[in-house]
Order: C-alpha cells, then sequence, then structure tokens
C-alpha cells in the first residue's frame, strides 16, 4: 500500500510539473532540462530509503503469523520514529547547499546537519536502550512486549539509515553522483542487514 501510494502521489506530481521542466526561461533562454538528473536523483532516492526502511515489515507479514507481524509492526513502527524524526534535517539542510559555495561553508552545513541528526536521533536511541519495554508498554500495551527487545535494534538500523540519508542528499544536492551512489550502497547494506 505504502509503495503503490508514493508511486501515484510521485505519478502526479510528474505530470504536474512536467510543462515546467521542459519549459525554456523567455527571458535568460535557459533549458530547464538539466534539473531533470536532479529531480530524478532526488525522487530515486527518496523513494529508495523510504522503501527500504519498511521493507521488514513487509518481509515480517508474509513470513510470520498475523499475530506475530502485528506486534512486529508496532514496535518497527515506533523505531522507524527516529528517521522520520531526523528526515526533516535534511528537508531543511538540501536547499541551503548551493554549488556556488565555498567547500568550507556547505562543509559545515554538513557537519550541523549530522550534529543535530545525531542529537535527535541518538537521543531518541538512547531512551529505546534504556526502556524499550516501558514504551512499547505505555505505547501499545503490555500483549505488544514480547518483541520489545528488538525496539533498540530496529531503532538502530534506522538511525543508520537516517546518518546514511543526511549524506545522500548532501551528495545529490552538490550534484556528486557518484558519492550519492555510494551513499545508497551503505543504505541498502543497513537495511538489508
Amino acid at each position: 500500500g505504502l509503495v503503490i501510494g508514493q508511486c501515484v502521489a510521485l505519478t502526479y506530481a510528474y505530470f504536474k510539473a512536467r510543462p515546467y521542466l521542459l519549459a525554456v526561461d523567455k527571458k535568460t533562454g535557459n533549458n530547464h532540462q538539466p534539473n531533470w538528473l536532479l529531480g530524478g536523483m532526488l525522487l530515486l532516492a527518496t523513494g529508495a530509503v523510504t522503501t527500504l526502511s519498511s521493507m521488514d515489515v513487509v518481509f515480517v507479514k508474509l513470513w510470520f503469523s498475523p499475530t506475530e507481524a502485528g506486534i512486529y509492526s508496532s514496535v518497527a513502527t515506533l523505531a522507524r520514529g527516529i528517521f522520520f524524526l531526523t528526515v526533516s534535517v535534511v528537508g531543511v539542510l538540501f536547499p541551503m547547499i548551493q554549488l556556488t559555495a565555498p567547500k568550507e561553508e556547505n562543509a559545515k552545513l554538513l557537519r550541523k546537519g549530522l550534529l543535530i541528526t545525531f542529537g535527535l536521533g541518538g537521543g531518541a536511541l538512547l531512551v529505546f536502550w534504556l526502556i524499550p519495554e516501558f514504551l512499547i508498554q505505555l505505547l501499545f500495551g503490555v500483549r505488544y512486549t514480547s518483541l520489545s527487545h528488538l525496539l533498540p535494534l530496529i531503532g538502530s538500523v534506522q538511525f543508520l539509515v537516517s546518518v546514511a540519508n543526511v549524506l545522500l542528499l548532501y551528495d545529490i544536492a552538490l550534484r556528486r553522483y557518484s558519492a550519492a551512489l555510494f551513499s545508497a550502497f551503505i543504505i541498502l547494506l543497513i537495511s538489508g542487514g
């Protein structure tokens, strides 16, 4: 459902934006087609990160009983909160990066983005490691505590994906697509592990 919903939304956005992407600026004569590569990379990156960070729930639903899958899904949803807590950092960081800015200025933005990601994500992860059973019981009830020991582990994966996501989108913003592919590979390894 999540993947289909995203595909439908992205297809709709593509058709709405298509006239603007194909247009030539009448004042400057600039063609907007070079933005296709950047937009395509952003689309692939965000789609891949979202899909990969949700694949565990899909596989659990395929291979385990509905009860176990429901309990796991609850734990994974809470753990995924780390990713959604930190993803806004990328949303703010990305537009601030400029190709024409000095290298150190962009690097400073990256350091700030990583520091905020480590602060928010690391803080949440610490809580997941310290009181996982309490959190699960508080938010979902006693019936869901049987898999509470997985919360810190799934949270750790989501934290690593969050950090790699900052690096991935930083590289895309600077049009360093080969470095972005490396970050994407790291996300794939983390999500698959």
